[in-house]
């Protein structure tokens, strides 16, 4: 258990813990901001200029419909509406060779209305679905992924009293490969090892001779990797759907015309080739090798570009799948009233705000969202559904639900004009084409795509479950399939350094850069105990209680994914053993804590996790369900961490605000 704190203070070890809670809810409430139309115009740099409170200009029309939601938002006027994740992307994107030539225009007219666009399409929630959807899957685990650079960048890697030596690990002890990762982490931010480690792709493509402690790190890092594939791939209800998804996507990527084009020895024709491969809004039907009914009729892909037509191809695999469900409940012999089903579909049709009242209303009075739908119409209609007409009511609203996000999603990238998507990847190649084609002299694309290909079949390939045992892949599937494919990758980059040192010189000063805003910084922990001094003592006792819980649940996670770890080391044991990382706990814990609606007309609100591995409306054809072992149910209870929230949540995103502001004037992009 964590020390105890003295009144008005914080111990190192109940410091750490606070810390931890905070940034969790902050990057995930940050990224659940940006739902909100007002949130992207209140973004603040590059959206905006660099002065404190500036707002983005917007069209007219896209304007008018942003002011409409701005009284119900959650930010305020003159406020960055996500402090933490504008405070990543000018921190650690912006300065990225490329990156930081483009163009202003490109993040205010561009990218801002893109994301505009989809904000204001009024996505569905996990909440109306009944089930936890792959939007709300890759947000969480975005989530629990950031907030570790999140603290990271707002407070930093604490320096070890002394340099830890330079040493070989051994390779089959979970914590011999945890501090070998832990203390490359400390050559990177307090030493020179940036410098050496791009010299030393300079000489050799061999990493694993970089330091005598570089295999294990690149165990500690590949094993988790893989471990996230796992999760999302195979554990995740909708990996399997993810997995085709991929396999269906790559298909329709002209591989052999990419080649190509990348063997045109002039690197402006070379760019100019390929943009007309991606963006030109022809029919490209002739240069896909996938069948005629993977594309569909081109009905709806007129004036679409390559990259529209796989956008719009990924969104519509499942829609004809959902539209039959929906048919299917619309025909059933004990099929709700004609009515009700017309009621549904009408309320699908509404705005933002009624769909937002309609939820709140099911929150706030633990009735479903479909009896709260039908009983503001009609009482009795609400009523009269037997058990199984409700079921099937709160089944056709998820798969309308899931049809109209579809559509919404396509025409805002696809269909609205201007067509900013196309604009926006035609202004970012234009910003990359010096690297480009300082690349392009000095080193041979064309020998590096043969092996991105193979990778990307053989990770669909391994992800399918096994065909004559039915058994789904393994940790160590992917564990060996990033292993064999890391070699090419260290080769391409061998090739950058030794062949292309002006562009390796580029990232060399941007890594040194970032590595140098991970050291630790100690002014947030004063500014966390000021905050929780001016708690008073009743309120500090919560925090504090609250606090030193969780200090225990992160132990508990460290041993538990140590353990999982050493399984994934040893390679002796079987996927049971569960997939290693206190952050895939933090992301579950997110998605378990999601709400949802009663699966009944009145009765409590469920949770993520009651759903989590339930079958997706509209998907039930897929031959091979998630995995659901006992790994998730090893992981340990989360403690209650509202009073935390309570207590400091405002004050401490007001700390955020203020080092964002701070920050986006000091970032150097020249």
């Amino acid at each position: 258990m964590a020390a105890n704190g003295s009144a008005g203070a914080l111990s190192p070890d109940q410091m750490d813990a606070l810390f931890n809670i905070l940034t969790h809810y902050a990057t995930y409430s940050d990224i659940e901001t940006l739902k909100e139309p007002i949130a992207w115009a209140r973004f603040g740099f590059p959206f905006a200029d660099r002065t404190p409170g500036s707002v983005a200009t917007l069209d007219s029309a896209m304007s008018q419909m942003v002011l409409s939601s701005a009284s119900k938002s959650k930010t305020k006027q003159c406020e960055a509406s996500v402090p933490v994740l504008q405070t990543l992307l000018v921190q650690f994107i912006l300065p990225l060779p490329g990156v930081r030539e483009f163009p202003q225009d490109w993040w205010r007219v561009r990218a801002l209305s893109i994301t505009s666009r989809l904000a204001q399409a009024d996505l569905s929630e996990a909440y109306d679905k009944g089930s936890i959807g792959i939007r709300k899957t890759l947000a969480t685990a975005s989530g629990s992924v950031l907030e570790m650079i999140t603290r990271a960048a707002f407070r930093g890697l604490p320096q070890a009293p002394t340099p830890p030596p330079v040493r070989s690990y051994d390779r089959t002890r979970a914590s011999e490969l945890k501090q070998a990762y832990d203390d490359m982490l400390q050559y990177m931010m307090y030493g020179n090892s940036v410098d050496q480690f791009f010299d030393h792709f300079a000489r050799t493509d061999d990493l694993d001779s970089f330091m005598p402690g570089t295999p294990a790190v690149t165990d500690y890092i590949v094993i988790h990797l893989a471990g996230l594939i796992h999760q999302i791939l195979v554990r995740y209800s909708d990996g399997p759907f993810l997995v085709k998804m991929l396999d269906n996507v790559q298909t329709m990527i002209p591989w052999k015309l990419v080649k190509q084009t990348l063997r045109v020895s002039n690197a402006g024709n070379m760019i100019n080739s390929m943009l007309k491969i991606v963006l030109t809004k022809l029919s490209v039907s002739n240069l896909l090798k996938s069948d005629k009914d993977k594309v569909g009729d081109g009905s709806d892909e007129k004036g679409q570009n390559l990259v529209q037509k796989i956008i719009s191809f990924a969104l519509s695999m499942d829609t004809s799948d959902l539209r039959k469900a929906a048919e299917k409940i619309e025909k059933g012999k004990d099929r709700p009233s004609a009515a009700a089903l017309q009621e549904i579909r009408e309320h699908l049709a509404l705005g933002r705000e009624a769909h937002e009242g309609a939820r709140a209303a099911s929150i706030r009075k633990s009735q479903s969202i479909i009896f709260i739908v039908l009983n503001a119409r009609d009482p009795n209609m609400a009523a009269s559904l037997s058990a199984s007409q409700h079921a099937q009511c709160l089944e056709y609203y998820a798969a309308l639900l899931a049809i109209r996000d579809r559509e919404v999603i396509t025409s805002s990238l696809c269909r609205e004009m201007p067509d900013h998507l196309t604009g926006a990847i035609r202004e970012a190649v234009a910003s990359f084409t010096p690297l480009i084609q300082i690349v392009h002299e000095g080193v041979d694309l064309k020998s590096h795509i043969d092996p991105l290909q193979d990778f990307i079949q053989e990770l669909v390939k391994v992800s399918k479950p096994n065909k004559k045992t039915g058994q789904p892949p393994s940790i160590d599937d992917y564990v060996r399939l990033l292993h064999k494919y890391r070699p090419f990758l260290y080769r391409f980059l061998h090739e950058i350094a030794s062949k292309v040192p002006v562009v390796w010189g580029w990232f060399r000063e941007w890594a040194k850069s970032a590595c140098a805003k991970f050291r630790m910084d100690g002014s947030i922990n004063q500014d966390l105990q000021k905050l929780f001094a001016s708690l008073d003592p009743s309120a500090q006792g919560a925090v504090l209680s609250a606090v030193n819980a969780h200090a225990d649940y992160l132990t508990s996670l460290d041993r538990l994914s140590l353990s999982r770890l050493q399984a994934a080391a040893t390679q002796t044991s079987s996927q049971d053993a569960g997939v290693p990382g206190a952050y895939l706990a933090r992301w579950q814990s997110l998605i378990d804590e999601t709400l949802v609606t009663p699966s009944v007309p009145s009765g409590p609100l469920r949770r993520g996790k009651d759903v989590k591995n339930s079958s997706v409306v509209g998907k039930s054809s897929s031959k091979s369900g998630p995995f659901t072992g006992i790994p998730d149910n090893q992981l340990p209870p989360a403690p209650d961490l509202s009073s935390v929230l309570q207590a400091l949540g405002d004050g401490f995103g007001r700390i955020l605000r203020e080092r964002a502001t701070v920050l986006q004037a000091q970032v150097n992009l020249s």
